[in-house]
């Protein structure tokens, strides 16, 4: 750049800033209806359910995220959960309201993730063609732009952008490209002292996205590729220019594999011996790779949840094998001869990989997320291809730049104009899982999901009849613990019973279950059989406050006053607004004759907005003030 005037200079830094507003605010608009979506599916156990999100210390506490949830094994995400839950804290100044969580905070932290990878793409882009690409420093800027901006708005994002717990997926996206983006920066710095300060910032750049999400494990040899590709003559070149950072970088492969192994199977959803092979899952991941492909150039229809469908026939599976072999084929041919589109063919195939490719994930073999930086490998080598030929083109390369440009604005509109439609979708679980049932009817946890959304919306009738499909297409312990409760709630005791027995029968260690079964036994009037439901609930889940509640309101009624003040203790300990055990605690102070701690309670419910007995309340004031009894 130093050849160029400083009013050259001035211009490109204002088309740069202006470029990265037009990013922000497209961004921003699409986004900006996202920011109220509910939480959904696995968003209750990686944050509603999730303990380890309470409170910021201890630290270690908040990166051990429980084995069952998302987050298991992705340590950062967890911390990024937990930064939102005490910002939310402190503007409840007190703690949130039991049984609520501010959405928010959650979608502005995501949708800031979603803009700062669109703009690191921005600058990768940029600065590759500026400096890296033969004769193309001129329309650097604006092909970065147009990638950049169709990627940002592309539909294809909202799973990974409005879903809440998919911010693992953004997280590791925006980190891989701030490793490829600090990596050129200090390649391009002609201080070495500050060149390994970007180095620096490449290497935490991995470290963070290896803490955030397997696929980061390809990032470190993308890198290297890259490297040789666009910045060093020979590879040999690249080892001696910085072999320091990369290995630095290979370091931290060792902390994925911690990771990995900590992790578990993540709840039995992903990994070897789930009673699917690696080869019946990479056979079926050919034809989800060219499924993925087309809705990167045709977005319909986005489908929240595919299911844990299988290809079986040959019809599902060599069609598409073919069409991989080929493009697997073109992607070697060129990175051979051009390999800076070959590139980009890796970048696709690397990103994929570990979803898509012969590690099983059981619960659903296609997910739109899993596409998320994937789908920028795709954009960019669009953008490049048509881009490629115009130059060329003499006298009417500026009038066919222009056109270009003009279209790709039209494609960003309508592709933004998508999003926000696909947004509105999100906007209640009910919603979101009624139009995943319309759009994929085979899918047993869809019908699961519509089903828990319909029990939420007070509709338990209509409830009990998702579940039944669910448990038709697929026999799982969810599926039953889900109608179980619908007959709950309809007081269809017997039938409630039985499918939380048989629930229980397929998963012994689902504290969920046990709760609801001592609700039917607690209404049977069974209340010996209520207290060992709940106490195994609490074996198995330390923090379920409501188990912990139940089971003291039963002390409290067969008179355990002791035991029943303990779980009271507990309740308020793991739910400080829990105004409902102040309450139940008072009451229980009281007939112990323990009047001005009964009355501390009172007044706590009251400030947390409990209704009480006003009955109750003067019997009590009437005890205090007789002071016939110790406090």
């Amino acid at each position: 750049m130093s050849d160029l005037t400083p009013d050259s200079q001035l211009s490109q830094r204002a088309s740069v800033a202006l470029a990265c507003l037009t990013l922000l605010a497209a961004g921003t608009a699409v986004y900006f209806n996202s920011l109220h979506a509910a939480f959904v599916f696995d968003d209750e156990r990686a944050i509603e359910q999730n303990p380890t999100i309470r409170q910021l210390l201890p630290l270690w506490t908040v990166l051990s995220p429980p084995p069952e949830a998302t987050v298991a094994g992705r340590p950062l995400v967890n911390l990024s959960l937990a930064i939102n839950m005490a910002l939310d804290q402190h503007l409840f100044r007190g703690g949130i309201p039991s049984g609520y969580l501010r959405v928010v905070g959650f979608h502005i932290f995501n949708l800031a993730v979603h803009l700062l990878a669109g703009l690191t793409l921005f600058g990768l882009v940029r600065r590759t063609y500026r400096d890296h690409v033969s004769g193309e420093g001129r329309s650097a800027t604006s092909l970065a732009l147009f990638a950049a901006l169709l990627w940002t708005v592309h539909p294809l994002q909202t799973e990974a952008v409005t879903y809440t717990v998919q911010r693992a997926e953004s997280m590791c996206g925006l980190f891989y490209l701030l490793t490829l983006y600090c990596t050129v920066r200090g390649a391009d710095t002609r201080f070495r002292s500050r060149a390994w300060w970007w180095y620096g910032g490449a290497w935490a750049a991995c470290l963070a996205g290896m803490a955030s999400k397997e696929v980061m494990v390809s990032a470190p040899a993308i890198l290297a590729l890259y490297d040789r590709v666009f910045l060093a003559p020979s590879w040999r070149e690249v080892g001696k220019r910085r072999w320091g950072l990369y290995v630095a970088l290979a370091a931290t492969w060792l902390v994925l594999a911690y990771l990995v192994v900590s992790a578990g199977d993540r709840a039995a959803s992903a990994g070897f011996g789930r009673g699917v092979s690696a080869w019946q899952y990479a056979q079926t991941q050919f034809g989800v790779i060219v499924h993925y492909l087309r809705l990167c150039f045709w977005p319909r229809p986005l489908v929240f949840d595919y299911g844990d469908h299988l290809a079986s026939t040959p019809a599902e599976v060599w069609p598409y094998a073919g069409i991989i072999a080929a493009l697997l084929a073109a992607t070697l041919v060129a990175l051979w001869r051009w390999p800076k589109l070959g590139f980009l063919g890796v970048v696709f195939f690397a990103y994929l990989a570990p979803s898509s490719s012969v590690v099983p994930i059981v619960t659903q073999t296609a997910a739109e997320h899993r596409m998320y930086l994937a789908s920028a490998a795709v954009i960019v080598l669009v953008v490049a291809v048509v881009h490629t030929p115009i130059p060329r083109l003499g006298d009417r390369a500026a009038s066919l730049q222009r056109l270009a440009a003009c279209i790709a604005a039209i494609i960003a509109f309508l592709l933004g104009c998508q999003t926000v439609a696909r947004n509105r979708d999100y906007v209640s679980a009910y919603r979101l899982w009624q139009d995943t049932v319309q759009k994929n009817p085979r899918s047993a946890r869809a019908h699961r999901g519509l089903c828990q959304a319909l029990l939420d919306a007070g509709l338990p009738r209509a409830a009990i009849g998702e579940g039944t499909r669910a448990l038709e297409l697929h026999e799982e312990p969810a599926g039953y613990l889900n109608r179980g409760t619908a007959y709950l709630a309809v007081g269809e005791l017997d039938n409630a019973l039985a499918d939380f027995d048989a629930s229980l029968k397929l998963d012994p260690d689902d504290a969920r279950a046990w709760y609801n079964r001592g609700l039917v036994h607690a209404r049977l009037g069974q209340s010996r059989l209520a207290l060992d439901d709940w106490s195994h609930t609490i074996a198995l889940s330390p923090d379920f406050a409501a188990a912990w509640l139940n089971r003291g309101i039963l002390y409290a009624d067969s008179s355990e006053l002791g035991k029943a003040e303990s779980d009271f203790n507990r309740v308020i300990e793991l739910e400080p607004r829990a105004a409902d055990a102040y309450l139940y605690r008072a009451d229980v102070r009281f007939r112990q004759k323990r009047y001005a701690p009964a009355w501390d309670d009172v007044e706590m419910a009251e400030q947390l907005g409990a209704a009480v007995d006003p009955a109750f309340k003067r019997e009590l004031k009437r005890a205090i003030r007789a002071g016939d009894a110790p406090q």
